[in-house]
């Protein structure tokens, strides 16, 4: 996960940039779903609130992070 200087935030994924600024919605929660050789990754993202990562399913903003 990379915030950069131009508000843009980004994946990165196997050697493979994802930018995903324009996927959160507007209480500021993102779902990614990366595909590769790997299988399937599924990203639940807080804007500026961190990240969870599952094989099976996207976790709840609830779950995680929970200190915030």
């Amino acid at each position: 996960m990379e915030y950069r200087e131009d508000g843009s935030v980004w994946v990165c994924y196997r050697g493979e940039e994802l930018d995903i600024t324009d996927r959160f919605g507007e209480d500021g929660i993102c779902y990614v779903k990366l595909t590769g050789d790997g299988g399937t990754l599924y990203m639940t993202v807080k804007y500026l609130g961190g990240h969870a990562t599952s094989p099976h399913s996207y976790i709840s903003p609830e779950d995680f992070n929970t200190g915030d």
